[in-house]
């Protein structure tokens, strides 16, 4: 974690010192910003608010700090409900589904965590059989589903996930 150190004109004309940081998360979502200020030197509220962040981490709950655990399967559902179904033609989302189904059967009890560029290419590579030259498609993938085409689009989930909401970009 780290913090902000202020200036803050006080009536008398002088200076004083304060910091602010962010300390988490509440239960709604909404950051939690401890502030102080009146110190009389920078110094002095660099030395408070390196106090202030080690109560802060010392008091975090593993919960808190870490977001829960979701498997890839949960996520896609997820993602279809929150976002396909409000924002794709109906064509778009029984695609979506056909495609979905065939990596949740790879992928979904896979916690979103653990699936990385590299996972994605070991796994799809291991279903894909050998190519062979000139042959532009792989006969096991559904069809319009290329490796890269499904590597992105999990990897996009993942980071969507990762960065705390379902449907951001």
């Amino acid at each position: 974690m780290t913090g902000s150190i202020t200036k803050h004109p006080q009536k008398n004309g002088r200076i004083s010192g304060g910091y602010c940081f962010r300390a988490g998360k509440d239960a709604n979502g909404k950051w939690i910003q401890p502030m102080k200020q009146g110190f009389a030197t920078k110094r002095e509220a660099e030395d408070k608010l390196r106090e202030a962040i080690a109560e802060a981490d010392a008091k975090a709950s593993p919960a808190q700090s870490e977001p829960p655990a979701c498997t890839f399967a949960e996520l896609f559902n997820e993602w279809m409900a929150q976002y396909a179904e409000r924002h794709c033609q109906p064509k778009t989302i029984e695609r979506y589904r056909e495609l979905g189904a065939y990596v949740v059967r790879l992928l979904g009890d896979m916690p979103i965590r653990d699936i990385k560029p590299f996972t994605l290419e070991k796994t799809f590579n291991a279903h894909a059989g050998p190519r062979r030259a000139g042959y532009s498609e792989v006969s096991q993938w559904p069809p319009g589903l290329s490796e890269d085409h499904s590597a992105y689009r999990v990897s996009d989930c993942g980071r969507r996930q990762e960065s705390g909401g379902v449907g951001e970009a």
